[in-house]
């Protein structure tokens, strides 16, 4: 079984986060909500075990 890549998740919340940001200003504010929420999530989850991010 692999390891999860938290730098991966890191990452990828960023990458909600600025999708909620764009679909607030632009679609719809609920999905943007619930993208934003993901986004901090993933991101807490990251940067809570950034000790065991691969380095390379």
């Amino acid at each position: 079984m692999k390891s999860t890549n938290y730098k991966a998740l890191f990452a990828s919340g960023i990458i909600f986060v600025g999708a909620g940001v764009v679909f607030m200003a632009s679609v719809n504010p609920g999905i943007a909500g619930g993208l934003i929420v993901i986004g901090i999530a993933l991101m807490i989850i990251g940067a809570k075990n950034k000790d065991k991010w691969v380095k390379k």
